[in-house]
């Protein structure tokens, strides 16, 4: 289905596999992109290729400032912009889309990377939004639709890609549509409010294939494989225990069924969603090690009427309806 070895092993193969047909200096948006993380490495594979345009979007600008370098020493030719956003405000995703949409250049691709996992204690957003569920999920929603006009365009194929970081850890929960606050917070369980947001970016995907998928838009959702990156320091030492992911002494265990992945070749799930043309049929589909993998996900987090669910409790929580 696509070029990439099912799972790469050298830090270097993500570099080596970025050899797309459809890849035609594409401007991307990519969010969470802090150095040390899935989506900046991300933004570096691309670069690689020498797009137009690649949009660092994040919440900590200093800190993106630093990826920014890090792409500009390796590639410098390439017109790399920051895009200031916490996904965990509303406030702050319209302020960023106000300025994505005042840009001449449309978008061929948006991945939804940025997020929060294990959250704990419970905290909410500005809006009373559970901490998860509102930077995971909700700010990507708002800003994805946000944006729309400048994902939508005419001319052969009339539209770009959506893709929506997600995980199996989608299967520690589904989207509790009668009270995504759990009870705020007295009944908060963080794996489960962590599961909820994981399904709601498959869920999204879901819908967007559905209400835009006519009009040319493609969207993917994926599950980036195992990988150490910050987004797990919310998770203590005797949870990685408890997973089986480090041994009593607290060393990494390597296992075969594990599938550890190295940071350097965790954006190869990303990239076959962003650009592999052979997957345009699968529109709204789940990946897992750079393949459809749809019977990997729960029936839950791929069911369109789950979906439309949760696409009018995102227009409820973000006050804005989106129709197409």
């Amino acid at each position: 289905m696509n070029k990439f070895n099912k799972t790469p092993t050298a830090d270097e193969e993500v570099g080596k596999q970025l050899t797309f047909e459809s890849f035609v200096s594409p401007p991307v948006i990519i969010t969470g992109t802090s150095p040390g993380g899935l989506g900046a490495e991300t933004a570096r594979a691309i670069c690689r290729e020498h797009p137009a345009l690649v949009i660092l979007a994040g919440r900590d600008v200093s800190r993106i400032r630093r990826t920014q370098s890090l792409i500009t020493d390796e590639t410098p030719e390439v017109n790399v912009r920051i895009l200031e956003i916490d996904l965990g405000s509303q406030r702050s995703v319209r302020k960023a889309a106000r300025e994505i949409n005042e840009t001449r250049e449309k978008i061929d691709v948006l991945i939804n990377n940025a997020g929060v996992m294990a959250s704990n204690p419970f905290s909410t957003s500005p809006e009373g939004i559970e901490t998860q569920f509102a930077t995971n999920h909700i700010g990507h929603f708002l800003f994805t639709n946000l944006i729309m006009p400048k994902l939508l365009f005419p001319g052969p194929g009339g539209g770009g890609r959506v893709i929506n970081v997600s995980s199996s850890g989608h299967k520690r929960g589904p989207v509790r549509f009668d009270d995504h606050n759990f009870q705020n917070g007295i009944v908060y369980d963080k794996w489960k409010a962590y599961g909820q947001s994981k399904t709601a970016n498959m869920l999204f995907s879901v819908s967007l294939a559905e209400k835009l998928g006519p009009k040319g838009l493609r969207s993917y959702s994926l599950y980036p494989g195992r990988i150490l990156t910050n987004i797990i320091q919310n998770i203590t030492v005797d949870e990685m225990k408890r997973f089986g992911w480090l041994d009593e002494n607290g060393n990494m265990i390597q296992d075969p069924i594990l599938k550890w992945k190295t940071l350097a070749s965790g954006p190869s799930t990303q990239i076959v969603a962003a650009f592999d043309p052979s997957i345009e049929d699968y529109n709204g589909s789940y990946l897992d090690d750079c393949q459809i993998a749809d019977d990997h996900a729960e029936p839950y987090a791929l069911d369109k009427d789950g979906a439309e669910r949760l696409w009018a409790l995102s227009e409820k929580l973000v006050g804005q309806t989106f129709n197409y």
